[in-house]
């Protein structure tokens, strides 16, 4: 299932479980947590967008999108992930989702609310230097019974002790995305 509001850039799904993790950071009232962990590069070659992001446009404001399913408790769901060049040397993310709002659902296509953003910042060499901010979003999907705390991994930040090269990377090639889950 491919869901319809990523970037005609770029599309991809994964299914990202739960599980327990006692004294986890990411851990949520239920004792589930999850991680989404990306890899890919983001190209340095792309341009500055004119317009602000725009969560009513968020494909048409942003260079890259994809949508990231979630299994937790009750269901899956989707999150949309939008990126878009801010200068030289970063990147801003958006994560969007449909939030429960204690209405029944209503619409075929609900709105997707900005649940979280940063900025992935990288050397003059292409590696990632910083994710900020580097906590876990709280989210409640709309039709989920709790709120899920999710952590994000974009890499392994030099400013964390990293080398950069793992995860996102800012060179001058086409951008791609691929993948992994971790729990």
């Amino acid at each position: 299932m491919v869901l319809g509001r990523a970037s005609a850039l770029v599309s991809l799904l994964l299914v990202a479980s739960c599980s327990p993790a006692a004294g986890s950071k990411t851990q949520d009232t239920a004792g589930r947590s999850v991680v989404v962990s990306f890899t890919g590069n983001l190209d340095a070659r792309a341009k500055v967008p004119e317009e602000p992001f725009s969560v009513e446009y968020p494909e048409k404001t942003s260079q890259l999108g994809a949508v990231v399913e979630v299994r937790g408790e009750g269901g899956r769901y989707p999150l949309s992930f939008y990126f878009r060049k801010e200068d030289t040397s970063a990147f801003a993310f958006y994560v969007l989702a449909d939030l429960e709002d204690g209405a029944p659902e209503i619409e075929p296509d609900p709105v997707e609310t900005l649940v979280g953003q940063g900025t992935l910042h990288f050397d003059t060499d292409g590696l990632l230097l910083s994710v900020v901010p580097s906590e876990p979003i709280e989210v409640h999907f709309r039709g989920a019974p709790r709120s899920q705390l999710i952590s994000l991994n974009f890499g392994s930040a030099k400013d964390q002790g990293g080398d950069g090269r793992s995860g996102f990377t800012q060179y001058a090639l086409s951008t791609t995305i691929t993948y992994q889950a971790s729990h």
